[in-house]
């Protein structure tokens, strides 16, 4: 019992941290396939089986490649891991594990190389068999079937076989469908209606998913959560991280037409978020500070990492290399090296919350403050004064009072969007105290705090050029321009004091929940000073 739960915890810290790839051991998809005999031959010397576990409570750490760095877990990396707990799971008792494989173009590449690992896996499989054994007996311990999905659900191998040089070859024959349709969760109940029945006895349903997306039909999640826990099935999925508080990651999708027109049919490019719904309020960038809108969320997209929470399986984030000194740039591909990340034991303490939708919606009717932000959320972007007019110069007082009139026009679109968000706040921070989870006390105060602060420096700047057009003296005869600087300071006491409240819930925030995104943008958005003052030059 020690040494189970010893390899449980160590194969727990390794699904977090991810481990080191070895390129030998891949072979590229367009490598052409050895006979049967040849790739025997070239097989890896067999292997230590490791001692049995339940599936769900960890792997064992002996079979694992080496640690990655800063949170690398390349797709390559994932289907070992993933195999890890299929052939354990073997090992402990029969089991079949049917295997779904995203076939939109977007998902060409994951699903590639994930093959190509797998393959090798199989091959090994084949040459070691489960506890060191070339038993008949032994080897039908594990058979596989494999499918294939986009809008349709298309059977590469449909009869489970045991037989590795079968399932190799079902592994080859993934292709890229002619739509962009996903509809993994109508997928999953099929494939459970399908294989059910064929379950061994005794022995267990696995489920491995390899997909860069949540699926067009996530909705569907409900209803499959207590399926897969009535008849304990296990689900892996590998698929790249969902990005913090955001719907999609990129802004041009491979599947997203170039000019979407409105269609029943047209689905956006779903990777996140890794809530049910968004819970966060965009802001966009402060002045002089660098973008901090997309991030790594710490979660896979809500409906996958719930089905494998729930039926104690995983989630296999994919993530490259972190660059940290280039974070903030603006990625073309997700996940990116560039998207800030955070300590997994650290995130833990903010697991969404993985309910079903009418759990949700009874969670906003309890909290005035959850449902505020709930609302906000929906609301759209606060926006920020971007680029805005500083210098004010003319040859006479009519001119600067022009400039003054067209730059507060351009401030008033945001003045109405950050309204809108702020009173949607300040009416739920009544119920601010009753929040318990952290993941809500960080989000609500974040989005609160960047209100406050949005509304203080927007309305100062609206009443600084007021008080322009109402005239103003230069003190040095030689002065012919003013000029609005960044400051702390503010024409009217509402407005400082709105702004004092916007940077205590920032304060706090970095104080109470370190280490994390909130913390990160609390920290951006207050090197802005969200007043302004005069000067003149």
């Amino acid at each position: 019992m020690y040494r189970i739960l010893a390899g449980c915890l160590i194969g727990s810290i390794i699904l977090l941290l991810g481990c080191r790839p070895d390129p030998a051991t891949v072979r590229p998809r367009s490598e052409a396939p050895k006979s049967t005999a040849q790739s025997r031959e070239a097989r890896p010397p067999k292997r230590h089986t490791p001692e049995p576990v339940r599936v769900g409570e960890g792997m064992p750490a002996k079979r694992s490649a080496p640690r990655g760095e800063q949170g690398e877990l390349t797709p390559e990396q994932a289907a070992r891991l993933a195999w890890e707990a299929i052939e354990q799971s073997a090992t402990y008792s029969p089991t079949l594990v049917v295997w779904l494989f995203d076939e939109t173009s977007s998902a060409q590449n994951l699903v590639s190389r994930v093959t190509s690992q797998l393959e090798l896996e199989y091959d090994s499989w084949a040459e070691s068999g489960p506890l060191n054994t070339s038993s008949a007996a032994a080897a039908h311990r594990l058979a596989t079937a494999i499918v294939g999905y986009s809008d349709q659900t298309r059977y590469l191998l449909e009869t489970p076989s045991a037989d590795p040089d079968e399932v190799v070859q079902a592994l080859k024959e993934t292709r890229i469908a002619n739509n962009s349709g996903e509809r993994l969760f109508s997928a999953l109940s099929e494939v459970l209606d399908k294989y059910l029945p064929h379950r061994p006895s005794g022995g267990r349903l696995l489920l491995g998913i390899v997909t860069d997306e949540m699926g067009d039909d996530w909705q569907r999640v409900d209803e499959l959560v207590p399926r897969l826990r009535r008849e304990s099935v296990g689900v892996y999925v590998i698929g790249p991280p969902a990005p913090f508080g955001m719907v999609q990651a990129l802004r041009n999708p491979p599947e997203t037409p170039p000019n979407p027109l409105p269609s029943a049919d047209y689905v956006a490019y779903r990777q996140g978020p890794e809530t049910r719904y968004v819970e966060r309020v965009i802001s966009e960038n402060p002045l002089g500070t660098f973008d901090l809108s997309l991030m790594d969320s710490g979660f896979g997209p809500f409906a996958l990492e719930w089905i494998c929470r729930a039926s104690g399986g995983a989630y296999l984030a994919i993530r490259p290399r972190s660059l940290e000194r280039y974070r903030g740039l603006q990625p073309d591909v997700w996940p990116s090296p560039y998207a800030p990340r955070f300590p997994p034991a650290v995130m833990q303490r903010y697991l969404p919350d993985y309910v079903t939708e009418e759990q949700y919606r009874q969670l906003l009717e309890q909290n005035a403050a959850a449902r505020a932000l709930h609302q906000a959320a929906q609301a759209g972007t606060i926006r920020m004064l971007q680029a805005p007019q500083l210098v004010f110069a003319g040859k006479d007082e009519a001119e600067i009072n022009r400039i003054a009139t067209v730059a507060q026009q351009q401030a008033a679109l945001a003045i109405r969007s950050v309204d809108e968000i702020y009173n949607l706040l300040k009416n739920g921070e009544k119920d601010r105290d009753n929040l318990t989870s952290p993941r809500w006390q960080a989000s609500f105060d974040l989005a609160y705090g960047q209100a406050c602060l949005a509304k203080a420096q927007i309305d100062s700047y609206n009443s600084m050029l007021a008080r322009l057009k109402r005239g103003m003296k230069f003190e040095n005869p030689s002065s012919t321009m003013w000029v609005l600087e960044p400051a702390n300071e503010f024409p009217e006491s509402l407005l400082q004091n709105i702004a004092q409240r916007g940077q205590e819930l920032l304060k706090g925030i970095q104080q109470n929940h370190p280490n994390t995104p909130w913390a990160l943008i609390a920290e951006q958005t207050l090197q802005q000073p969200p007043g302004w003052r005069w000067t003149e030059k």
